[in-house]
């Protein structure tokens, strides 16, 4: 639960997330965070760029930014795991062309989607 709402994840201890592109780019972000481990919520969170450019983001907004925040209360297995999450994103980003990454329709009517697709098409 996050916010007033109750959403489906898709491990324990979820993230907020976002992946602000063309759907081809949301699938590859969400697929690489969910095969190296990295817990979301079911649905997005809001981008954090202004829907200037494609981009990605995850936060845990339980721990992080607070005085729980620190090198000895975060958990070292989330950062490698979202680490190599992010990689492999800048992996895959670095074999898409801008078309590809940004889809027909950027920026999308709302920023956020879901592992199901987008909202408010």
């Amino acid at each position: 639960m996050y916010n007033s709402d109750l959403t489906a994840t898709n491990q324990m201890s979820s993230s907020r997330w976002n992946a602000l592109g063309s759907p081809e780019f949301e699938r590859m972000a969400f697929e690489q965070l969910r095969d190296f481990g990295v817990s979301v919520y079911g649905v997005e969170d809001g981008p954090k760029n202004g829907n200037y450019a494609p981009s990605f983001h995850i936060i845990n907004h339980v721990v992080y930014h607070t005085s729980l925040d620190t090198p000895g209360l975060v958990p070292a297995e989330g950062m490698s795991r979202s680490i190599r999450a992010f990689a492999s994103i800048i992996d895959h980003v670095n074999k898409m062309t801008m078309a590809q990454l940004r889809g027909p329709n950027f920026p999308p009517k709302d920023g956020r989607g879901t592992i199901l697709g987008a909202i408010g098409k």
